[in-house]
């Protein structure tokens, strides 16, 4: 998934470069290299997109980069191990939208992003929630039909199917509720 944003400052650099440092660095992103206009910063690994379900923690790169005319940002956010859900994005995008209105107005958007997250969170949960139903409600019924023809593969494919299918269910309702 890939987010740009490009924006007018007439503010100096020195001040843009350290608001940017600040906003990133209370999100958990480490800075990873500084140019003369630039900053990059990275956070996550292959390894944490495997298992976190806080989407700002996901194997990501920002570019910053400081022109006369302003600033233009890059997040390359890896979604490997990852089905990103609506929320996800939604969250992705208020993110990148804080970090241009801290530099605009020089506010902390700490909390809004936090807030923002916690909610995230609550959604991914419930989503989880929801393909464990769909898995045990499609694969109680697969083990009896297993049982009773003797074709074991059909109760393994129950419960994989019923997690595909309130998954995409899931999804499809999030997507046209937005």
């Amino acid at each position: 998934m890939v987010k740009t944003i490009e924006f007018e400052s007439n503010k100096p650099l020195d001040l843009l470069k350290e608001e940017s440092r600040i906003y990133f660095q209370k999100q958990g992103f480490r800075l990873a290299n500084e140019g003369e206009n630039t900053l990059d910063f990275k956070r996550g690994s292959y390894l944490t997109n495997l298992v976190a379900f806080n989407p700002l923690k996901w194997k990501s790169s920002i570019t910053v980069v400081f022109t006369e005319a302003g600033v233009s940002a890059h997040f390359d956010i890896n979604t490997i191990f990852q089905l990103v859900l609506p929320k996800e994005d939604k969250l992705w995008e208020k993110f990148v939208l804080n970090f241009q209105l801290t530099l605009d107005n020089s506010e902390d958007f700490t909390l809004d992003n936090q807030t923002e997250l916690n909610n995230t969170l609550k959604s991914s949960y419930r989503f989880t929630g929801f393909i464990l139903l769909g898995a045990v409600v499609f694969w109680i019924p697969s083990i009896a039909i297993a049982h009773f023809t003797g074709i074991d593969s059909i109760g393994k494919y129950g419960g994989i199917f019923g997690a595909a299918a309130f998954a995409s269910y899931r999804m499809f309702k999030e997507e046209n509720a937005t």
